[in-house]
């Protein structure tokens, strides 16, 4: 679907464009991405440290899933929410259909079999534009997401550490949700 993208001489009461051809600007297509964790609390930070730019209002649709619950909640939360980042709570990963699902960014191995044989039981991904930028639907992250901080001294070299190794699988995402306009 196209919109007509309108000139900012419009929005300041500006005349001229009378008889201009309109541009074209498209919205990009829909993209899920599942991240998940054996941990529901390392699935939400994460996926949180993925979802934050904008495209113009539109995002993909970032989703936050564990394959096991956790035992307690870390003060991580409390963290995040003073470096501004909102942490996602995560959902059970079977709860999830995968025929809704573009790429499962699994955070350990473990995890990417248990997606895999979720996926083989109840149905294939989408067969759309995102096939061509994630062949496979289930990748893992290619790095070792390290256990929450026990400390409040740790939280920000963890985040740190998170936030620049989730930095290729950002921009990849992203460039690929963009591409789809």
């Amino acid at each position: 679907m196209a919109f007509p993208r309108t000139s900012s001489r419009c929005f300041s009461g500006e005349r001229g464009n009378e008889g201009k051809e309109d541009e074209q600007m498209s919205i990009p297509q829909s993209l899920t991405v599942v991240v998940v964790s054996k941990s529901s609390e390392i699935a939400g930070i994460a996926t949180a440290v993925l979802c934050r730019k904008d495209i113009g209002g539109y995002n993909p649709l970032m989703v936050a899933a564990f394959v096991r619950a956790g035992r307690k909640k870390s003060i991580f939360f409390v963290a995040g929410a003073q470096r501004k980042i909102p942490i996602v709570v995560a959902t059970p990963y079977h709860l999830i259909n995968p025929g809704r699902v573009d790429l499962w960014l699994a955070l350990d191995t473990k995890t990417e079999e248990i997606v895999r044989g979720h996926i083989r039981r109840n149905g294939p991904p989408p067969d759309n534009f995102y096939r061509t930028q994630f062949p496979d639907p289930v990748v893992g992250c290619g790095f070792d997401v390290r256990g929450i901080p026990s400390t409040r001294e740790g939280m920000d070299p963890w985040l740190d550490y998170l936030t620049e190794q989730f930095k290729p699988w950002k921009e990849r995402i992203w460039k690929a949700y963009g591409d789809s306009s």
